[in-house]
C-alpha cells in the first residue's frame, strides 16, 4: 500500500467511525430547541462562518470577533445561554448537520462544489488530517467521506427536501452571490428571519468584516475551537473566498467527473456544468 492510499485510507475510515459514533450526540444536541429559533446552515467550507460574522454585526451593532460567534450563534449543541437575535425570542444557531429540526426558519448557504472541496481540502491540510495527494482526497471527497457530514449533493438534497424547504421556511443563498452583492444578500437574510435592520447597519457590518479584516480577525483569534488543531497555520483557515478558482485549479478530468457524480443537484441549484 502506497503512503497516498494510506493518507486517503485513514482519512475514509476515521470519518467512517466518527460518523457511526456521533449518531446520537447529534439527535442530544438538538435538544431544547425553540419554536422560534434560527438555523445559518451548509455544507463544510461554504461560507457559515463569514454570515456569521455579518449577521452579528448586522443585527448587535457590536463587533464579532471569533470567540463572540462561538457564543452568540453557536454550533447546534451549544445554544444554551445563546443571546436572542431574532423575533420574537428566538436565538440564531449555525450547523453542518442532516438532522430534522422541523418547520424552523432556515438560511441554507450553498457554494460550488468545485469550490467547496478545494477549500476543503486546504482546511484538512492545515490541520494535518490529509497529507495525500489531492486526487485521493478528490475521490473520498465525492463518496462523502472526507468528513461526517457525507456527501455534498445528499446534504444540498437533505436540506431542500426538508419540512423547511417543503413548507417555505427555508431561504437558500449562494456564496457566489454574497461574494457579488454582500450587502443585498444579507439584508434579505435579515428580513427572512423578520428583523428591521437600518441600510448603514448592514454596510458598516460587511465593511467592517470584508476579506481583509476577517483576516485580521483570524490572527487575534483564541487559540480554541478551528484553531486549536491547527498544524500547518501557514494554510489560512480564512480563505480567498474564490468563486472560479477551480476551473484552474481542477484538471479536465476531474471537472468532468464531478460533473458526472454531482450534475443532477448542480442543475438543480442552477449552477453551469
Amino acid at each position: 500500500m502506497t503512503g497516498v492510499s494510506s493518507a486517503a485510507d485513514a482519512l475514509r475510515n476515521s470519518r467512517l467511525k466518527e460518523a457511526v459514533m456521533r449518531r446520537p450526540v447529534v439527535w442530544a444536541r438538538h435538544w431544547g430547541l425553540k419554536g422560534e429559533d434560527g438555523f445559518v446552515v451548509s455544507y463544510p467550507r461554504s461560507g457559515t462562518t463569514w454570515m456569521r460574522f455579518l449577521l452579528y454585526e448586522a443585527l448587535t451593532g457590536l463587533p464579532a470577533e471569533f470567540e463572540t460567534l462561538y457564543k452568540a450563534i453557536p454550533y447546534i449543541g451549544r445554544q444554551r445561554g445563546a443571546p436572542t437575535l431574532i423575533p420574537p425570542e428566538g436565538r440564531l444557531i449555525f450547523s453542518h448537520e442532516t438532522h430534522p429540526i422541523g418547520a424552523r426558519k432556515t438560511t441554507y448557504i450553498v457554494r460550488d462544489p468545485r469550490s467547496v472541496i478545494l477549500s476543503h481540502y486546504r482546511f484538512h491540510k492545515r490541520r494535518g488530517e490529509f497529507d495525500g495527494m489531492f486526487e485521493d482526497f478528490f475521490r473520498q471527497f465525492l463518496d462523502g467521506k472526507t468528513n461526517p457530514f457525507g456527501a455534498w449533493d445528499a446534504h444540498v438534497n437533505f436540506w431542500l427536501d426538508s419540512e423547511a424547504g417543503r413548507g417555505g421556511n427555508l431561504h437558500m443563498i449562494k456564496f457566489e452571490d454574497l461574494r457579488r452583492d454582500t450587502a443585498g444578500v444579507l439584508e434579505g437574510v435579515i428580513d427572512f428571519f423578520g428583523r428591521p435592520v437600518d441600510r448603514e447597519r448592514i454596510g458598516q457590518a460587511v465593511a467592517n468584516n470584508d476579506l481583509e479584516h476577517m483576516r485580521e480577525k483570524e490572527d487575534n483569534a483564541p487559540t480554541g475551537d478551528h484553531f486549536a488543531r491547527t498544524k500547518n497555520p501557514e494554510i489560512r483557515f480564512v480563505g480567498a473566498g474564490a468563486s472560479s478558482g477551480w476551473k484552474e485549479e481542477l484538471n479536465p478530468d476531474q471537472i468532468a467527473r464531478m460533473a458526472r457524480r454531482l450534475g443532477p443537484t448542480l442543475r438543480r441549484l442552477g449552477y453551469q456544468i
